[in-house]
């Protein structure tokens, strides 16, 4: 399987923004989701499209950890 992370921007405090992940595999998908290289988000899902809202409160980078399809890694 594969995924792309999009979305974000430059927030002021207590401001949200909406990141969006794309899928590609055989469901279901377990996807960890990072923020500053620390595992946030466990995602358990079949579909393909995920929209995650998020509202840090400093600067965060997020980014795709692991992903597992149907079992496989």
């Amino acid at each position: 399987p594969s995924a792309v992370l999009t979305g974000g921007a430059t927030l002021c405090p207590g401001n949200s923004t909406t990141l969006q992940i794309e899928i590609t595999g055989t469901p279901p998908f377990d996807l960890v989701l990072n923020a500053d290289g620390q595992p946030f988000l466990l995602i358990t899902t079949n579909d393909t499209l995920i929209t995650v809202d998020v509202q840090p409160t400093n600067t965060t980078v997020y980014s795709l950890g692991s992903l597992n399809s149907g079992g496989c890694a």
